[in-house]
């Protein structure tokens, strides 16, 4: 882990010095798994936003033995969709997939705005990019100098479901033991689990026969304390499976910052919106994994019929520990009959200075179903200490899956709840290139959302041709700084959902 005065350091140097330490190389690793096919979906931002038209991106398929499959190059100089299926495009399934992206012109970010899909019989689920091999010895330095566990880490031990994780190996064989500790009220358990494979491989690990037991399950928090991998950068895909059917829904972990202390210089709240996309309940997980100290945890919804603003009390979070909180606000919400079109969340310390990271889970889920299998996306409230360069504005790009075998949605807000109002220009891509462009006015403390089914009707009336499944990608604009989006997708059957945010 890099430490987060590190990480705003650095990024002041890039806008200070863009020319210095240059990045012209981003990557991400992409795992084939059991009952699913993968793919990637990514936006030609390179040439959108930075006007880049000379990228290259290259796949390279390796064997479940750490040989080398097959390897194509692709260009990207178009202003549309790319969506990739890797196993079509080598010619063959492989174990692990290297996808790097090459520039001469300075990529800024080492890790590509990518989207990850595996679909499954009935389940799609995206995730963006989340490990790579670093670019030098220099980013390995930096970047792991600091070991923490992993977490955020959604715990599903009834009958038919459990949590799971997949660990990926980088440029060197991996052997060793994985410690996994599951802490719940006046107890903690620890088993390890050991894992050898080769180079640039990967290994699912499911936890239910470790840790199931007999009887209701009281909530508990999962840490998996994974050891250090030289030049890699190995976060987990985590999440919960259905046993008897291999659906899955998962999103990377994330630190756990409990054992660091580290802070802003003040105690000022910690804050973000979220859209309330139609069609989807949405809920927030918060576990104890910020650096020491007890957070007070507000959830703020505007009824959009009234205009009054409502709070909630969503509790306290001590770090470290055992609780965690798990607040269904659509449930709330209806219960009190708001209706509102976003919540925004805010953490404020009880005592002292408000944590760096405080990582949470923004949970969309399919209110007519019973499936277990949920959006959990992974996410860290914003907070007015960041540094941001002068006359800084958005511009925010995602992924939304269309098929008519999935229920889908996206939506806009500004992270801030205050403010003025901002004017917002956003643009629909598909794998042609743009079919649809809308301006309006967003309000802080609200949001702007699209449905897959509005989607699906202005792509077909722009003459598009749709495959069963077809990534779709806005790029949105605002003078405001902090916007950002978020979407979800889920199986119409099966009730099977995943989500991610916004680059």
């Amino acid at each position: 882990m890099k430490s987060h005065s590190e990480v705003q350091k650095t990024r002041e140097s890039y806008h200070r010095e863009p020319a210095k330490k240059a990045v012209h190389r981003s990557s991400l690793l992409v795992p084939e798994l059991a009952g699913a096919t993968a793919s990637i979906s990514f936006l030609n931002h390179f040439l959108l936003k930075r006007n880049y038209d000379d990228v290259a991106c290259k796949i390279t398929g390796v064997a479940a033995d750490g040989r080398l499959v097959n390897a194509v190059t692709v260009p990207v100089s178009e202003p549309r969709v790319y969506s990739i299926v890797p196993s079509e495009l080598l010619g063959q399934r492989a174990h692990m997939y290297v996808v790097e992206f090459f520039c001469a012109s300075n990529l800024f970010v080492p890790f590509p705005a990518a989207m990850i899909n595996h679909e499954g019989g009935n389940f799609l689920n995206s995730v963006h990019s989340y490990n790579r091999v670093f670019n030098d010895v220099f980013e390995n330095d930096a970047i792991n100098a600091i070991n923490v566990p992993e977490a955020s880490i959604d715990v599903e031990l009834d009958d038919g479901y459990e949590p799971f994780f997949v660990f990926s190996s980088g440029i060197l064989p991996f052997k060793d033991r994985i410690p996994v500790r599951l802490d719940g009220p006046g107890t903690s358990e620890t088993r390890e689990f050991a894992v050898e494979i080769p180079k640039l491989a990967h290994y699912t690990v499911g936890l239910g026969d470790a840790f199931r037991k007999p009887g209701a399950q009281p909530a508990k928090v999962m840490r998996i304390e994974q050891p250090p991998q030289f030049m890699f950068y190995g976060r987990l895909l985590v999440g919960t499976r259905d046993l008897s059917t291999g659906a899955f829904s998962a999103n990377h972990s994330y630190y756990d910052s409990s054992t660091v202390s580290e802070y802003w210089p003040n105690p000022d709240p910690s804050f973000r919106t979220y859209p309330v996309i139609p069609g989807f309940g949405v809920a927030i997980r918060m576990y104890p994994i910020m650096s020491p100290g007890t957070l007070r945890v507000l959830i703020d919804a505007r009824d959009s019929r009234t205009g009054k603003l409502h709070n909630i009390c969503a509790g306290e979070l001590t770090s470290p520990g055992s609780g965690h909180l798990d607040v269904d606000v659509s449930k709330l919400l209806s219960e009190a009959a708001i209706e509102t079109a976003a919540i925004s969340v805010s953490a404020t310390p009880a005592a002292g200075n408000t944590p760096t990271r405080i990582s949470h889970q923004i949970v969309y889920y399919d209110r007519d179903s019973r499936s277990r299998l949920q959006a959990s996306i992974n996410v860290s409230l914003a907070t007015p200490n960041t540094f941001q360069p002068p006359g800084k504005t958005s511009q925010s790009w995602g992924q939304i899956m269309l098929s008519k075998d999935y229920r889908s949605g996206m939506g806009l807000s500004f992270n801030k709840p205050s403010g003025e109002p901002g004017e917002v220009k956003i643009e629909f891509y598909c794998m042609q290139g743009k079919f649809l462009e809308k301006s309006f006015s967003l309000s802080p403390g609200g949001s702007w959302c699209m449905t897959g089914e509005a989607l699906l009707e202005a792509l077909n009336s722009a003459g598009h041709d749709k495959s069963d499944v077809e990534p779709i990608w806005y790029f949105a604009r605002s003078p405001r700084a902090d916007l950002t989006g978020f979407m979800a997708q889920s199986h119409l059957l099966s009730g099977h959902t995943s989500g991610e945010h916004s680059f």
